[in-house]
């Protein structure tokens, strides 16, 4: 049996811009991943909608984060914005309308 402790922690970064009406879905297929040590964080890229409001009511979870950059940085910046801002074992990045296999960061850890 293996050691909880010792299972890595994956961070899956989510950026996103004016995506309110697809965010939801993405981070709920993110937080069902059957990969239990797993914390969603979204980088809002300085969204000009109603992206804060639609993610609110996951804002006290310990295993999500959102987070707004103050000015747009595009998406290979706010996915760096992402990488200096969390700090697991190993990072997986979806899109803000993913919705991925429930084992996808299962299989990429077991990798």
């Amino acid at each position: 049996m293996s050691d909880p402790t010792k299972e890595p922690t994956v961070d899956i970064i989510i950026p996103t811009f004016n995506r309110a009406h697809l965010i939801d879905t993405a981070v709920r297929a993110a937080l069902d991943q059957s990969w239990w040590n797993r914390r969603v964080t979204v980088i809002d890229d300085a969204s000009t909608d109603s992206t804060a409001a639609v993610l609110s009511p996951y804002f006290d979870r310990p295993d999500f984060n959102y987070i707004c950059l103050a000015r747009n940085l595009g998406t290979a910046g706010a996915k760096n914005a992402g990488l200096l801002l969390t700090n697991g074992s190993a990072v997986s990045f979806h899109d803000s309308d993913d919705i991925p296999h429930r084992d996808k960061v299962l299989r990429q850890v077991r990798c």
